[in-house]
């Protein structure tokens, strides 16, 4: 496998350490964030125990131990050399690397033109690619695994063209780029991480200030998931569901269900007009276990709205779990029993009966 030389494993070095894991063995459980139990391409037990922080691995079956480069190369059956450029990062990725492709981004003088302006393309300006088509640059945030991060591998990222901001407006924020009914490029803004963790002190207001969870482009209501439906279906829609999250979308979509999301608990009219257009025989409605009001109010909202041969139900997800993370800890199975315990709405309904209605059958 060629002559091994020194890697230091810094925190590049780490995520890719990570990626490549996600992306090439099947991860069977965590011990924290570092300590990660997988399949052995060998003897195929899951019984190789990798500490990704430090890039060591052992197979407990006694196939082979090491560190991470040797890993790559017998899985990838190619040399030291080689396994080491998968893991080195290049100069775009680092700390240094993102600050000068930011300073790129910023105008000559202060005023002349703002950071978070979008640009022609309908991103804004401070928007840095996951993947640019030749190298990667992806926040830990994004490919750390629960509760840490999201756990999202390259592919996702590649598939969806998600990406990032560190400056402006839309700073510390995953973007997730999309276009809008008549084809425009467009996108939303979620916070890498909850809106207490980025709470700010209001010299006006005198309190500390939540920013939203999500922004949308200006002047726009974004229905996530609208977009890659019409690009990539074609048949006719039997089932949609109908999410709050934008990484519940994500994880459904990725699952092989077609999901759409609400970017937040109200859902608008220029929302259900494009839901309206996809033509499904049923729009299923999960939200977080902490929406249900949220829910049956979008149930009913749908129902008013969407042809009478549409069938729309609402279910009362049960426990502290929201779809993303049902999906990651059950599988995509899970949904099958959601399907279940969907609750229908009929004109007449209100808000009430349907919550009651549909906890008494998630539980």
């Amino acid at each position: 496998m060629g002559k091994r030389t020194s890697l230091r494993y810094t925190e590049e070095v780490q995520e890719n350490f990570k990626a490549w894991i996600q992306d090439n063995l099947k991860v069977v459980s965590y011990s924290g964030s570092s300590e990660w139990v997988c399949r052995c391409p060998c003897c195929e037990r899951d019984k190789l125990w990798v500490n990704v922080d430090r890039g060591y691995f052992i197979c407990y079956k006694g196939c082979f131990k090491g560190h991470g480069d040797e890993l790559i190369a017998k899985v990838e059956k190619t040399t030291i050399g080689h396994a080491q450029e998968i893991l080195k990062p290049p100069p775009s990725v680092t700390a240094k690397g993102l600050r000068e492709r930011m300073d790129k981004l910023r105008p000559l003088r202060r005023g002349r033109r703002k950071l978070d302006t979008p640009t022609t393309s309908g991103l804004p300006e401070e928007f840095l690619p996951c993947y640019d088509g030749t190298k990667w640059a992806t926040p830990s945030y994004l490919i750390k695994p629960p509760p840490e991060g999201r756990g999202l591998r390259r592919e996702v990222l590649r598939r969806h063209a998600i990406g990032f901001a560190l400056k402006g407006r839309y700073r510390n924020r995953v973007i997730f780029p999309m276009s809008d009914e008549e084809g425009r490029v467009t996108f939303v803004a979620r916070l890498m991480g909850a809106p207490r963790d980025f709470a700010f002190y209001g010299q006006r207001a005198g309190r500390m200030i939540k920013p939203p969870k999500y922004l949308a482009a200006p002047g726009t209501a974004p229905l996530y998931g609208y977009s890659w439906i019409r690009a990539h279906w074609d048949a006719h829609i039997s089932e949609l569901w109908l999410v709050e999250g934008v990484f519940d979308a994500v994880s459904m979509i990725d699952a092989g269900v077609l999901a759409v999301a609400s970017l937040g608990k109200d859902l608008t009219r220029s929302q259900v007009r494009s839901i309206a257009s996809l033509g499904s025989d049923q729009v299923i409605i999960a939200y977080d276990p902490d929406a249900t009001k949220a829910a049956a109010d979008a149930g009913l909202f749908l129902r008013e709205h969407l042809p009478e041969t549409t069938q729309v139900s609402v279910v009362m997800m049960s426990g502290d779990m929201d779809p993303d993370e049902l999906i990651r800890s059950k599988g995509p199975s899970a949904l099958a029993g959601l399907r279940k315990s969907a609750r229908e709405i009929k004109a007449g309904h209100d808000a009430l009966s349907v919550r009651l209605a549909g906890l008494r059958r998630a539980h």
